[in-house]
């Protein structure tokens, strides 16, 4: 009678364990999951325009930064599309920025491919470049896109996906690019 009692708990015991390991698996693999989410996107680029919607014949300057948190970055790979039948793009200044080795710069038939690099990885908030546009017709910031395929790269190799963010200028009181622009008058 008592090792019927025994081997009636152990099986008890078992199937107890066995389906207490069951939700806990399922919940390590989640934590695994989200773990890995969370360090894949770890990066924004911040697209700062003077004006979001430029009517015909008046300019436009987006202000392009990179944010990361606490992973460090070397490179960055941005690829835009703008409408081409709206926006001309004049110009692309990336003489301020920390990313000083140029991979690519590739601008025109309505797309925008920067790929630059810096000899020190680091996070934080860092200006990328000055894009400058005109506008054929009434257009919208909305409108012009960060494409997936952007990122920005650690120092250990791995891609960053890097989501895109419009803020006001005056919203991206963090950027000390855009305060210069400010200060300097070449920017409202």
């Amino acid at each position: 009678m008592a090792k019927k009692k025994l081997k009636a708990r152990l099986r008890n015991f078992f199937l107890l364990l066995l389906f207490a390991a069951i939700p806990l698996t399922i919940y390590v693999a989640k934590q695994q999951q989200d773990i890995r989410q969370r360090a894949q996107t770890q990066a924004e680029f911040i697209l700062s325009p003077d004006r979001k919607t430029p009517a015909k014949g008046e300019s436009m300057l987006l202000a392009v930064a990179v944010k990361t948190t606490d992973e460090p970055i070397y490179a960055i790979s941005l690829n835009m599309t703008y409408p081409q039948d709206k926006l001309d793009l004049l110009k692309v200044d990336t003489s301020n920025t920390v990313f000083l080795v140029t991979d690519e710069n590739i601008t025109g038939n309505g797309l925008v491919k920067i790929s630059r690099e810096t000899n020190s990885p680091r996070s934080g908030n860092f200006p990328i470049a000055k894009l400058h546009f005109k506008a054929k017709d009434k257009t919208s910031i909305d409108e012009i896109q960060v494409l997936a395929d952007s990122g920005a790269i650690t120092s250990d190799g791995r891609k960053l996906t890097a989501a895109p963010k419009i803020v006001d200028q005056e919203e991206n009181s963090w950027n000390p690019f855009l305060w210069l622009l400010k200060l300097l008058g070449i920017s409202k």
